[in-house]
């Protein structure tokens, strides 16, 4: 009977494992790649305000840059927001783009 235990256990964990996918950071990444895509792509100003306020909610370095580049955006709201997620990141390098 113990022999047959530890394969269901195993086959139990491996389900579990499966279960979990991917590791957070490649969601991540995947993540800041779609709202990246949405900030320079998009013509709708909110879609670009839900991305830019998501990706300033990251708390993520890959951030820094599709929120440096939104500072160029169109629309005051999305800069201020791509700002205010600068500031956030406390990164040396968003500090120019902050000037």
């Amino acid at each position: 009977m113990a022999g047959l235990a530890r394969p269901r256990i195993i086959g139990i964990l491996l389900l579990g494992l499966l279960a979990i996918g991917e590791p957070p950071h490649a969601r991540a990444e995947d993540r800041v790649g779609e709202l990246t895509a949405t900030l320079a792509a998009s013509k709708n100003e909110r879609e670009r305000i839900n991305a830019a306020t998501s990706l300033a909610r990251m708390d993520d370095k890959a951030a820094l840059r599709p929120l440096v580049v939104a500072l160029q955006d169109p629309s005051p709201t999305v800069r201020g927001i791509a700002a205010v997620g600068l500031g956030k990141l406390h990164h040396k390098a968003a500090a120019p783009a902050l000037r």
